[in-house]
């Protein structure tokens, strides 16, 4: 599913797009070029444009005055999203994902998130797993804790790792996000597989947060690269739901 409840579906000679606000839009007349599989990616990939603009049309970046710096919650829904994928969504948008270096910054990037649709409970429903930072491992030499870094490449100088975090689970655990203990929701951090569906199924997170240095200007190829990045999340999914029902 792309983002949010967003879907497509073709079904016969009757093809469909559906927009992001729920109305249909007949594609019948493109029917010709829909049957050719390039043609059809690229349909789809134009639909995931309009859908993503149109999403992150309802969303502002917000500054906060510690640094100066701009934020923006990004709420994926479905299934989720990868680190990689949140990762390669911020840089197309000229930022990248978040990074934190106090208390007050922590408390701040946890406002912009605190409703529960970015969050989702783990596999037995005892911690919540929030949208992913932009914290991550540069190599496995030093685990669970070391060699920690920043996606912007600022200094790790600042933690709030929740109890006994991080614990490097699976030995795959080398990526950050918010996360609940013992709660759906919180501010505390934990350390998670990129793919968390890989080693537990019900588990993915639902969104990130992006930060720049100045004021973003949305362009349509930001949106462009977005879309590539949830229709590639959105194309795994139904393979991998096609598989499930073989």
């Amino acid at each position: 599913m792309i983002p949010g409840n967003n879907q497509y579906s073709v079904t016969g000679s009757a093809q469909k797009i559906c927009t992001a606000n729920g109305s249909f839009v007949s594609t019948r007349v493109l029917a010709p070029i829909w049957r050719l599989a390039k043609n059809r990616l690229t349909l789809v990939l134009i639909y995931a444009v309009a859908s993503i603009w149109e999403t992150k049309a309802d969303t502002t970046p917000v500054q906060w005055v510690g640094n100066g710096h701009w934020y923006e919650a990004v709420f994926v829904g479905g299934s989720g999203i990868s680190w990689s994928e949140a990762r390669t969504a911020a840089h197309y948008s000229g930022g990248y994902l978040a990074s934190i270096a106090s208390p007050d910054e922590n408390a701040f990037v946890y406002s912009l998130v605190s409703d529960p649709k970015f969050w989702k409970l783990n596999w037995n429903s005892e911690f919540g797993l929030g949208p992913w930072l932009g914290g991550y491992q540069s190599d496995k030499l030093a685990e669970p804790d070391g060699h920690w870094t920043w996606d912007s490449g600022e200094a790790w100088d600042y933690t709030n790792w929740a109890p006994v975090e991080p614990n490097n689970l699976y030995s795959a655990e080398d990526h950050l996000h918010l996360f609940g203990y013992y709660a759906l929701m919180g501010t505390q951090w934990n350390d998670l597989a990129a793919v968390p569906q890989v080693y537990q199924s019900e588990e993915a997170i639902m969104g990130y947060v992006v930060e720049w240095n100045q004021v973003p200007e949305p362009s349509s190829l930001t949106f462009l690269g977005i879309s590539v990045v949830f229709l590639s999340a959105h194309i795994r999914q139904r393979h991998k739901n096609k598989k499930q029902k073989v």
